[in-house]
């Protein structure tokens, strides 16, 4: 009974991993500091740092401007982190195997 129970929580997961969602851009997120005003380089290094620690790989552009990429088995995300010291967005830019299309 309990092996049953452990199998359809596994496959409800699964299936709604597998349902379509619309792509959510993250959109002028407040960068948020403790001690004392960030510096463009500060977000940067922070936007390479989480995204690193997650699995991205994250690739400075110019100033204002990272560009993430994140590989699994067949399947590729891309973003483009944008950003200034008061606040930061995340837009999707490509991916492939991810069944993308239609803003979702």
């Amino acid at each position: 009974m309990n092996l049953r129970f452990t199998i359809a929580i596994a496959a409800a997961a699964f299936l709604a991993g597998c349902t379509i969602r619309p792509v959510l851009n993250v959109n002028d997120a407040p960068v948020v500091t403790a001690a004392r005003p960030a510096t463009m380089q500060d977000v940067q290094t922070a936007i390479v740092r989480a995204g690193n620690t997650l699995g991205w790989q994250m690739t400075p552009v110019r100033p204002g401007l990272v560009a993430g990429r994140l590989e699994l088995r067949t399947h590729v995300a891309v973003v483009d982190v944008a950003y200034d010291t008061r606040a930061y967005s995340i837009r999707y830019k490509d991916s492939v195997n991810l069944d993308a299309g239609g803003g979702n």
